[in-house]
């Protein structure tokens, strides 16, 4: 792709028009910058206002932001961490932030990366570009000034790796990768929240596999210590790859998951920006608990028995800054991944069928997805056919779930709790709920049975208590 050789962006053109109407200086940076450059798309605005005096600075920067955020119609927030304004709308975000002019190179050199530190000024017409980004966008290369870059806001190890996801055609300068893993036990000082949202970018993106590969160690381990463990452990005959090499298969198949799709042309994976970052999660998780449940059989071969278990309880522990829903989605998707391969071994029926897509809701095809990841992935010598095995089940299922889904989903509430008290004459507890599980249970053999059926269980349950 060609780079754009100037930059006449029209918002911020307009924006450094309405800052003279107040005297004040205010030039592009950044994003907005590097986008325009790149022929891309822009959705975030930043901006710096320079200044020499901070009184005369004060006393021009509200009635600016007034006067801007209600022709925009922009919300402001000043966010306390940073001495930044923050404009936003569902369209984008703004950024403002004040710089002492004398300090403006400073300033740009101190940015996370080369390619970000490139300014604008419409009233000079000209790049400010001290960390020389422009030549490396040419060069498609990302790479930070100084080492001490990512020792002020260690957060920017992770967004290295995010824009090598952002930026496909970029590369990382070695010595700016060196810089990010030599750094990268500072992440621990970093708000959960913000590591947060960025492996959110890097998680949801079909392209984020290549950062995953990457920043697995030591970035990855730094923030997830159950990584350090699951190293150098070999499996069985039914894996071609240790736990680590494995788990990092099975987290590439999750991001390439339509490469599944081709073998159910019947049915149609669509999964949305939350169930991306669900899955990927859960394939990264989904054999975490292996290093604690270790143990060999009489051949001397490795045996993992209930790992799946493990793995869950440290999805709680080590992810445990996530949204509380995407959590308990991603603790049940590794806690419940091993269902399907039962189904491979043991056989299953309509009513399995029925009680996986009642317990797992929606996410049932991610588990499906999660578990053809899993057997992609392990290619022993034991194996042979098992994939195989694994998309017919896949298969049999896909077919039931489109059939059935609806009427699984919305099954009635054939009787309260206050019915079974009733008629069995108890107070309330653990045996209402048992109960319950009891019509439930009818239901899914028979998503027919009837709330007079239901009645008469309960009631023929009273006679054999009476007994």
């Amino acid at each position: 792709m060609k780079l754009n050789t100037y930059f006449d962006d029209k918002f911020s053109k307009t924006v450094w028009q309405i800052g003279k109407k107040f005297d004040l200086k205010i030039i592009s940076v950044g994003g907005v910058v590097r986008d325009f450059l790149l022929n891309r798309e822009i959705n975030d605005f930043d901006f710096l206002i320079l200044y020499k005096d901070d009184n005369e600075l004060k006393n021009k920067i509200k009635p600016f932001l007034k006067d801007f955020s209600e022709n925009y119609k922009l919300n402001i927030v000043k966010p306390k961490r940073f001495e930044t304004y923050r404009l936003v709308n569902r369209e984008m975000t703004v950024d403002f932030s004040p710089v002492e002019e004398h300090s403006l190179t400073e300033n740009l050199l101190s940015r996370d990366l080369t390619i970000n530190s490139i300014a604008f000024s419409f009233e000079k017409n000209e790049f400010i570009d001290p960390a020389k980004g422009i030549l490396d966008l040419e060069s498609r290369m990302l790479k930070t000034h100084f080492e001490n870059n990512f020792k002020q806001d260690p957060l920017r190890i992770l967004r290295l790796f995010r824009f090598y996801v952002y930026l496909d055609e970029f590369k990382i300068e070695e010595k700016t990768k060196s810089f990010a893993f030599k750094n990268s036990s500072l992440l621990k000082q970093t708000a959960k929240e913000r590591v947060r949202e960025e492996l959110f970018k890097i998680f949801k993106n079909d392209n984020g596999f290549k950062a995953i590969r990457e920043m697995i160690y030591p970035v990855l381990s730094t923030l997830f210590p159950s990584f350090e463990e699951i190293k150098n452990i070999p499996q069985n005959g039914y894996h071609h790859l240790d736990v680590v090499n494995h788990t990092l298969k099975v987290v590439e198949n999750s991001f390439n998951y339509q490469k599944f799709a081709k073998f159910f042309p019947f049915f149609s994976f669509k999964l949305n920006d939350s169930d991306k970052i669900v899955l990927r999660f859960a394939a990264l998780f989904h054999d975490v608990g292996k290093a604690k449940t270790l143990d060999y059989d009489e051949n001397g071969y490795t045996t993992f028995r209930n790992h799946q278990f493990e793995s869950g309880s440290i999805v709680l522990k080590e992810l445990d800054f996530l949204p509380k829903d995407l959590l308990e989605r991603i603790y049940l998707l590794v806690r419940r991944h091993m269902l399907f391969l039962n189904f491979m071994i043991n056989g299953y029926s309509k009513k399995s069928f029925r009680k996986l897509i009642n317990m797992m809701r929606e996410d049932s095809i991610l588990l499906v997805l999660l578990f053809l990841s899993d057997k992609d992935a392990a290619r022993g010598p034991l194996s042979k056919g098992n994939f195989e095995k694994a998309i017919k089940v896949a298969g049999d299922f896909l077919k039931f779930y489109k059939e059935e889904k609806e009427k699984i989903l919305n099954l009635p509430k054939l009787v309260s709790g206050y019915d079974v008290i009733k008629i069995l004459d108890i107070a309330p507890s653990r045996e209402v709920g048992k109960v319950l599980n009891l019509i439930m249970e009818k239901q899914l053999e028979n998503p027919d049975f009837t709330r007079e059926e239901a009645l008469k269980l309960i009631y023929s349950l009273k006679k054999e208590n009476a007994k």
